[in-house]
């Protein structure tokens, strides 16, 4: 029995270790399986997220790139309108000029018919581009589109806008000789709609003309578009990959590389699921997971990961994306593989045990380092990508920030730095200083050395005034000849006034441009905070103001804003706000002062005097508010006003007759200037029934100083018609003499600063004697203004001065009062 028993422990003993090895095999290799699904579990997961994480970061940079390059074409659109044309502008008048040189010997409307006859025709741009002609006097010469209006002033014209464009571009042709202009006008295609236009006009000297062309706004950018779409149409991205692009409405644009141009796709109807993720999508960028309906066929490759990106001012959207299905093939090829080698290499653990157990998990250890990278691989493309994108979106973030051409602050930044170093001075109760710079004369550097020249001189100002900033300080090129300081932490305006000396200091020393040293200057204005605001806008806007006070008085100068120029300008606004409804509550009013024969001591005509009275300003002074009112623009209608009462009063006073007696006008140099000024008080005389030749029309030497050429011609038609044309302030400008030997005047008026000293200056004396002596030779009227005593009316008496006007006879009366107080002399 025992014999048995120690058998059964031998037999135990000797199968015993081989249970326990089966057993441990059994239990390791359950184990070793185990283990061997997780890490295959764990590396297809990883696998999956890696490959659609990178294909969604692969389409947002490609969208997002080519967002930031549809936004660079989107601001060409200017820049390609000027260039397109000034071509065409330049071509133009290459022709008119041709066309000169070779009819030198026609008569000259003949030739400005040629030339007429040759640009009319030319059409461009699909024909909606062409030529037109206009005179600098605002008169149409050639429009083909609108021929109606040729032979028409178009002076007054004005868009939809309230801008009198023809009147800026005269100015800008004028001034420069050539114009770029913005403005709305109708599209020959589109009705009575008006759309943003641009057009450059260049003159043509020979005939005081300009030729010039147009392009809207609306088909430059269209043609952008077009652009745009081919550009994106000719991408491929990988797969089944493109690029979509369609607008808010849903209208496709381009769809699989084609573009569209008839709508015939609304991307909302087709595919209402991606609309309705779209709009409910908070932001104007994201990625889209959705069905695609768009493309046949698609659908059948599973849902569609898409990036998408909202272009504002086109309201497109543009966007790409890969499909599912094609990753998860890729995916569950990759797990097929993976599991494969899991099992072979289980299959080799048990048949092999633990040497193959070991080499299993080598392999296992090589697979997941060649995973690892795979992985850091793709990681390192995926950072490089965000590199790159984020080194763009710095450049573009300083494009916008910093001057090209001097690498200083621009205008935006400018309101940033202003606004901190304020709110840095306020915080330790100090003050801040604004220093408006502006280059004198500049403009003749460029017309002198060049424009390269001009910007090296920006340039190297701009270096200049780097190296005198201190901590607090900030420097920006606000625009054209123009830069703005701002000085922080002050601690009173002394220092402000050291710091301005400092940058006076740096205009001293020449500048080398292009090997010639040339010498600038500047106008300073500087603003104080809080003296004189609480932000840059105030601040900036008060520098401007005293700059350009400082550059009137003389240039080279600084100026510092103060109560006085803020009462200044206080008033100077309140003047023009009420001097713009003066008319209409019957605030002017007309005075009129006695002109006295010397020889009969009877009234023989008088001067109407424009005079204001306001219910907040009071009495305003005619040598106040006339400036304004030329400034304005109401010079106009005030005039008219004062002429239409000037006549009906006088008609009033006295009917028309041989003795009746005549009324001085004074006119403006802008009301002469106006092309329809003739028409305008040729009406206002029929109307008032007063007799032409009993109106005399005062001017000043000033009209024609500026434009002695214009005004010649409008003054003998008016003094053919039976005006009077007295030339008043007479010896007070340049060539006095000059003007009586070459317009049509009638009478000349002795200022009154001459007869002032008539008594006690004996050069005075010699000077009214001679005007009158000229005068009186060249069979002119001669009036003597601002008589106030009776020595002065006998002196003037005694050399036969013909009227009298002053104090001394009377004030200016209104027109009740002069018929009470002269009633037995007009009768």
């Amino acid at each position: 029995m025992r014999l048995l028993s120690d058998r059964k422990l031998l037999r135990v003993l000797q199968y015993l270790p081989i249970a326990i090895i089966l057993v441990f095999t059994v239990v390791l290799n359950f184990f070793i399986v185990k283990d061997n699904n997780i890490k295959v579990d764990i590396l297809v997961e990883s696998v999956r997220a890696d490959v659609i994480g990178t294909q969604k970061q692969k389409i947002k940079s490609n969208i997002e790139q080519l967002y930031q390059q549809i936004n660079h074409e989107k601001k060409l659109v200017e820049q390609v309108a000027r260039e397109k044309l000034r071509f065409r502008v330049d071509t133009a008048i290459s022709i008119a000029n041709g066309l000169l040189l070779e009819n030198q010997d026609k008569p000259m409307e003949e030739v400005k018919q040629l030339i007429i006859d040759a640009l009319r025709p030319i059409r461009f741009d699909d024909g909606r581009g062409y030529f037109y002609i206009s005179t600098l006097d605002g008169m149409s010469v050639m429009h083909p589109i609108t021929s109606d209006l040729e032979n028409t002033s178009i002076l007054n014209r004005m868009d939809s806008r309230g801008n009198y464009y023809i009147q800026h571009k005269k100015e800008e042709l004028n001034n420069k000789g050539e114009a770029f202009s913005h403005y709305w006008y109708i599209k020959p295609d589109k009705g009575e709609e008006e759309f943003a236009k641009v057009s450059f006009d260049r003159k043509l000297g020979a005939f005081n003309w300009y030729i010039g062309s147009g392009e809207y706004v609306l088909d430059i950018e269209e043609s952008i578009q077009q652009q745009v779409l081919a550009m994106l149409s000719s991408i491929n991205m990988d797969d089944d990959g493109y690029v979509f692009v369609f607008d808010l409405e849903g209208d496709a644009k381009l769809i699989n590389q084609k573009v569209i141009t008839d709508h015939s796709i609304d991307v909302f109807k087709v595919n209402d699921e991606l609309g309705k993720l779209l709009f409910n999508a908070t932001d104007k960028k994201g990625f889209l997971l959705y069905n695609n309906k768009l493309v046949e066929g698609a659908n059948l490759l599973g849902p569609k990961i898409s990036y998408f990106r909202v272009i504002d001012g086109w309201d497109w959207v543009i966007g790409t994306g890969f499909h599912t299905n094609r990753v998860l093939t890729f995916i569950k090829e990759k797990e097929k593989i993976l599991v494969a080698q899991g099992d072979d290499d289980l299959l080799k653990l048990l048949g092999l045990t633990l040497p193959f157990s070991l080499i299993l998990t080598l392999l296992t250890v090589i697979v997941g380092r060649r995973v690892y990278r795979h992985f850091v691989m793709l990681e390192g493309q995926v950072i490089d990508d965000f590199e790159r994108l984020k080194l763009s979106r710095n450049e573009m973030r300083y494009m916008a920030k910093y001057d090209q051409l001097t690498d200083l602050p621009n205008r935006m930044q400018l309101t940033e730095n202003i606004e901190n170093l304020i709110a840095l001075s306020k915080l330790e109760n100090k003050k801040a200083a604004v220093v408006f710079v502006d280059l004198d004369d500049f403009k003749y550097i460029n017309d002198q050395y060049g424009h390269t020249s001009g910007d090296q001189l920006l340039q190297q100002i701009g270096r200049r005034f780097e190296h005198i900033l201190e901590e607090g300080d900030c420097v920006s090129r606000f625009g054209g000849d123009e830069f703005i300081f701002c000085f922080s932490l002050l601690d009173n305006i002394a220092v402000a006034e050291s710091k301005v000396r400092i940058i006076q200091a740096l205009f001293l020393q020449p500048f080398l441009l292009s090997g010639v040293a040339v010498t600038v200057k500047c106008s300073i204005g500087v603003s104080i905070f809080p003296d004189h605001g609480s932000n840059s806008e105030d601040l900036i806007s008060k520098a401007d103001i005293v700059l350009y006070k400082s550059k009137e008085r003389h240039k080279g100068e600084v100026m510092f804003y103060n109560a006085d120029i803020n009462e200044q300008v206080q008033y100077n606004s309140l003047l023009e706000k009420q001097l713009n409804r003066a008319l209409q509550k019957s605030e002017i009013s007309v005075v009129y002062q006695p002109q006295i024969n010397t020889e009969t001591q009877r009234i023989e005509s008088v001067e109407a005097l424009c005079r204001w009275d306001n219910s907040e300003l009071g009495s305003v002074s005619p040598l106040e508010f006339i400036p304004v009112a030329e400034r304005i623009g109401v010079i106009h209608d005030i005039g008219d006003y004062v002429f239409y009462l000037a006549c009906r009063d006088t008609v009033a006073l006295m009917p028309n007759g041989n003795n009746a007696i005549g009324v001085s006008i004074n006119i403006s140099p802008k009301q002469l200037a106006r092309m329809d000024f003739e028409k305008r008080i040729m009406l206002i005389v029929h109307n008032s029934g007063i007799d032409i030749k009993r109106v005399t029309l005062e001017i000043t030497e000033n009209i024609f100083i500026d434009d002695l050429t214009t005004v010649s011609p409008v003054l003998q038609r008016l003094r053919a018609q039976g005006f009077g044309i007295s030339l008043d302030d007479f010896c007070t400008g340049y060539s006095s003499l000059n003007y009586l030997n070459n317009l049509p005047i009638s009478e000349i008026k002795i200022d009154r600063s001459f007869v002032d000293k008539l008594l006690n200056n004996k050069q005075s004396d010699t000077l009214v004697k001679a005007i009158i002596a000229i005068g009186s030779s060249c069979h002119m009227k001669v009036v003597a203004e601002g008589v106030e005593t009776i020595e002065q009316h006998q002196k003037l008496k005694e050399y036969h001065c013909d009227l009298l006007q002053g104090y001394y006879f009377d004030k200016p009366l209104l027109i009740g009062d002069l018929v009470d107080r002269y009633a037995e002399k007009l009768s």
